[in-house]
């Protein structure tokens, strides 16, 4: 099972656990629960991927970690979906939407270091939504942030040893299953400035 499939599967039994509703919660919490739940699956789902496509203990003991963290926060984000009636972005427009976050399966020995340099980039983040979220008018958003913000503090900095213990070995530039260079390097640099442009309009 690829990524995308483990990504698809889990964000159908998340939206049928989620009951519609008439209230609307403000517009900044259902963002916020909306974006740190994209963020919180893809996180999984990538992690799944690890334990699928790596041979190192290092990298599948990060990512039982992740699984097992990011399966909290993300219950954590479903009960205040549901306490404040957020209605979640559809599954199919979610899907469109996580593609660019998704870790390409990488060629064998390529995907360790890919992963590690995923996982820095996108608890880097993560960190900066929720040190936003901190300055929420919403007081179950702002508990929320101070209670996570050192657990991705601590991902962060096993992410940075994880690419430490891989990156000498390896090089930025791999090639997907079907033969295609793919610069893993600029993508992630990319997906970085998208993201700051987002998060500043």
């Amino acid at each position: 099972m690829n990524g995308m499939n483990l990504l698809r599967n889990s964000v159908v039994a998340l939206a049928f656990s989620v009951a519609a509703s008439f209230a609307v919660a403000d517009e900044d919490t259902a963002f916020f629960i909306d974006e740190a739940l994209m963020k919180g699956w893809v996180e999984v789902a990538n992690a799944k991927l690890a334990l699928e496509e790596s041979s190192s203990q290092e990298v599948k003991a990060f990512a039982n970690h992740m699984i097992n963290e990011h399966e909290d926060i993300n219950a954590e984000l479903m009960a205040l979906a549901r306490e404040k009636n957020v209605q979640l972005t559809r599954s199919d427009e979610l899907q469109e939407r996580v593609k660019p976050l998704m870790l390409k399966i990488r060629v064998g020995e390529y995907f360790d270091i890919a992963y590690a340099n995923n996982q820095v980039i996108a608890h880097q983040q993560t960190l900066r939504m929720l040190q936003r979220a901190v300055d929420s008018s919403d007081a179950d958003i702002v508990t929320f942030a101070r209670r996570n913000l050192p657990v991705i503090e601590q991902h962060l900095r096993m992410a940075e040893q994880l690419v430490a213990a891989t990156a000498e070995t390896k090089t930025d530039i791999y090639q997907d299953r079907e033969g295609k260079t793919y610069d893993n390097h600029q993508h992630l640099k990319d997906l970085d400035e998208d993201t700051n442009q987002t998060d500043n309009p």
